[in-house]
């Protein structure tokens, strides 16, 4: 993919998205069964906490300590089942992106692409980083003091007593890596929604640019001697309908992209709440700068980021649509015709009805959800420490 290319490869890495390079029956059979194995892999992960839970969680605190982690795979297996059954729609929709009405026409216009392309390239390796660190340092923890202990880094009921070296290694090699992967799944499937947010801006940064430049063109056109009235009218509308056909068309793919990724992310916040919440209640417990303290302070953060990220775009999404109608109003509106004015008018109406992105078509991804969020975890802990 060209677009979000970075982000396709840790997709890629780990077995989530077959490149769309490959031709060959013999290489796309043998990426699917690497696919299947990685998925089962991360199920079995979960099903293996989740097994432990219901067989051996007696008290709240011990359901508090097993849960958290159980909860971020359960969401992990949750975006790889839709990113898998999505595949097709989200090459259709990122394919809108370097269509004939989104791509670039000039400089400036580049300019403005490859600012946003970067934009999202540096949130994806930061972010990334910030969820291997995590990873790398539950796992350098679980070296030092479960290896030597024979025991599992992660709660998990197994069918099979892994006290058998061959058995435990197995074991704590399935766990390590379902950790590793559940983990490269959030952030890359994190990386992919914020970067398709980002792409939205980028196309209505575009479309503004188009608007403030109608002016100059029209000026241009009429300062030609030689150009009839009539070829300059039919030249404005030529290019009042392109501005028309991209705004449409950015409130269409963002329509779409509610559409494909709007359950996946209500489970997403859903499980973060959760997940928060269980978290910071076993951060109380825990002695202060301790390795679990910090291991624990660690994968807070990244939760916490992941949910920051949505709604700060989604955000900034809606912000940007706003202003559209604010660009409008601010062009130089001499040099246009009245009926190029007034279709102005109808598309400045249009944009003041804003792009909104949504979880299970409920909660707006904006700062204020996130806000919420953070409440509502505050008040499942005050309840956590009472019981």
């Amino acid at each position: 993919m060209h677009i979000l290319s970075l982000t396709f490869t840790f997709f890629k890495i780990y077995g989530f998205w077959r490149p769309l390079s490959w031709k060959s029956p013999t290489l796309g059979f043998l990426y699917d069964v690497y696919t299947f194995v990685m998925f089962m892999i991360v199920f079995t992960f979960a099903l293996s906490q989740l097994m432990s839970i219901i067989l051996t969680v007696q008290t709240v605190d011990e359901f508090t300590s097993s849960s958290f982690i159980l909860l971020s795979i359960v969401s992990a297996c949750f975006k790889a089942s839709n990113l898998l059954l999505k595949r097709k729609s989200l090459v259709r929709l990122l394919n809108v992106l370097i269509s004939t009405t989104c791509k670039y026409q000039d400089d400036d216009e580049k300019m403005i692409q490859d600012m946003f392309d970067k934009k999202a390239r540096r949130n994806t390796v930061w972010y990334m980083a910030l969820i291997q660190s995590s990873v790398f340092m539950i796992t350098l923890q679980s070296i030092f003091i479960n290896i030597p202990q024979k025991t599992l880094p992660f709660p998990a009921w197994l069918p099979y007593n892994y006290s058998n070296t061959r058995l435990y290694a197995i074991s704590y090699t399935h766990q390590v890596i379902g950790n590793a992967a559940s983990a490269t799944l959030h952030a890359a499937n994190d990386a992919l929604i914020s970067g398709i947010m980002l792409q939205i801006c980028a196309q209505l940064e575009i479309l503004k640019h188009r608007i403030l430049k109608l002016p100059t063109i029209v000026l241009k056109m009429n300062s030609g001697k030689e150009a009839p009235m009539n070829t300059v009218a039919s030249k404005e509308s030529e290019l009042l309908g392109n501005i028309i056909k991209h705004h449409n068309c950015i409130f269409q793919f963002s329509k779409d992209i509610n559409d494909t990724f709007s359950m996946a992310l209500f489970a997403q916040f859903f499980i973060a709440a959760l997940v928060i919440c269980s978290s910071v209640y076993e951060l109380s417990k825990i002695v202060l700068l301790s390795s679990d303290f910090v291991a624990l302070l660690s994968y807070l953060s990244c939760m916490l980021v992941q949910i920051f990220l949505y709604c700060w775009y989604g955000t900034a999404v809606t912000m940007k649509s706003w202003s559209v109608g604010d660009t409008i109003f601010a062009t130089d509106w001499s040099p246009l015709s009245m009926g190029l004015k007034k279709s102005l008018l109808i598309v400045m109406i249009r944009a003041k009805k804003p792009i909104e992105l949504k979880t299970g078509k409920i909660f707006t991804l904006s700062i204020l959800t996130f806000a919420k969020i953070i409440k509502a975890s505050y008040s499942a802990f005050n309840f956590m420490q009472q019981a």
